[in-house]
């Protein structure tokens, strides 16, 4: 399962990779949601995850304009995200930027392990304070990252930025924009690293010079030669008393201590296991006369070898999420460096045209994506077809090239320059 959303996450980050539709700039227009669960993306495509929902009449200031897709400046309640690895704790309410960072748009169904993509163009500097508004746990109680609040303009060089479907809201009308501003609270300032003015370092009194004393000449002292010291005796070590015998216990006693660790929080419940298994067992074994008290044994003997099986299942899995969320981390971190390393025009899965296959239309090959909303395979583009490549088939792979649009098919061909093969 965790290696389906891992994939799923992957598939949802390739068109990041592409070359970005030109946004249209626009003047600042607030809009108003009309209808009731509206999504709110990171990017401007289905492929890309939904950060929040609203409903209708809720107000969005958009400011750029792609296809059918609205951008419009990040809500004020909407925080962002960051790995616990890029920051330091400053105190209970303020973090700091260990290294640059773009932040990462909140993934409304999968929280910071399904938040891959960078909020901010420009990555904040390193230093930067945030405001923590949650702090986030795995299920072992670790820290694994943080919700903050999303810096703004001057703390970051721009604004943080959402994208909305151009036909789930309109345009709002002058009465409804002054209700808003009125409403509005103004937004909480994000912390800048203040500045600490060293005192200045006062200068060490210089080290006081005295004359030396005259040291009168005295006799050395005449000694007498010491006698042999006697050997040393060291006392006999007490003898160590025996291990203490543990004798079998009343089952009165039994029970109150079952009582007693069921009542203790489940780790401190998880170590206490065993013992008390040794203990009803130890009991068990002077209880063959006794039929009745042999099952009422027997019952609490099930119940913990039951328990045990089930923790260790539960740390056995524990074991294997951190081992996949590790390699999650690693894809995402290489993922990164694609980004920053190299520009595709296309980046999915090659696959065969059934159509364009060269028998009697030109042969191309198409590469597709599947989206993590609805499961559906998307055509992004088509690449014309070269011995380098045919090998390369069924394979995720990065197209380098010049791509051409075409206004029938209305997506790009491409002739490629460079074909890389990427890790799934």
């Amino acid at each position: 399962m965790l290696r389906q959303i891992a994939l799923v996450a992957l598939f949802a980050v390739l068109p990041a990779l592409a070359t970005a539709q030109e946004v249209r700039e626009i003047e600042p227009t607030w809009h108003i949601v009309t209808r009731d669960g509206v999504s709110i993306r990171c990017g401007p495509e289905s492929v890309f995850y939904a950060v929040a929902e609203y409903n209708a009449g809720r107000m969005l200031l958009a400011d750029g304009r792609v296809g059918n897709q609205l951008r419009v400046r990040y809500p004020s309640d909407l925080t962002a995200m960051v790995p616990v690895d890029e920051v330091e704790a400053v105190n209970d309410t303020t973090v700091r930027l260990t290294r640059a960072s773009g932040l990462r748009s909140p993934s409304l169904l999968l929280g910071l392990s399904g938040s891959w993509k960078s909020l901010y163009d420009a990555e904040l500097p390193a230093g930067t304070r945030l405001t923590v508004r949650e702090t986030l746990r795995n299920d072992r109680g670790q820290i694994v990252g943080y919700r903050v609040a999303a810096p703004r303009p001057p703390v970051a060089q721009g604004h943080p930025r959402a994208f909305v479907a151009a036909d789930a809201v309109r345009e709002a009308t002058p009465e409804e924009i002054e209700r808003h501003m009125e409403s509005r609270q103004p937004a909480e300032p994000t912390p800048t690293e203040p500045r600490v003015q060293e005192p200045a370092a006062e200068p060490e009194p210089e080290p006081e010079t005295r004359e030396p004393e005259p040291v009168e000449a005295t006799e050395p002292e005449r000694t007498e030669p010491a006698e042999p010291a006697e050997p040393e005796t060291r006392p006999e070590p007490p003898p160590q008393p025996p291990a203490p015998v543990i004798e079998p216990s009343e089952l009165e006693v039994l029970e109150a201590s079952f009582a007693d660790a069921r009542r203790l929080p489940p780790a401190q419940l998880d170590e206490a296991l065993e013992e008390l298994l040794a203990e009803f067992r130890r009991t068990r074994a002077e209880a063959d006369d006794d039929e009745r008290l042999a099952a009422q044994l027997d019952m609490r003997i099930e119940w913990l070898q039951l328990r045990i099986a089930t923790r260790d299942q539960r740390r056995a899995i524990e074991a294997a999420l951190t081992s996949a969320d590790e390699r999650s981390r690693n894809l995402e971190r290489q993922v990164a460096e694609w980004r920053r390393g190299r520009t595709y025009a296309l980046v999915g899965r090659l696959v065969v045209s059934t159509v364009y296959n060269g028998e009697r239309l030109p042969r191309m090959y198409r590469v597709q994506t599947v989206s993590p909303v609805d499961g559906a395979t998307r055509t992004l583009g088509y690449v014309t077809p070269d011995p380098s490549i045919d090998g390369k088939l069924g394979r995720v792979v990065g197209i380098v090239g010049e791509p051409r649009f075409d206004p029938q098919l209305r997506l790009v061909i491409i002739r490629p320059d460079q074909v890389d093969v990427m890790p799934e």
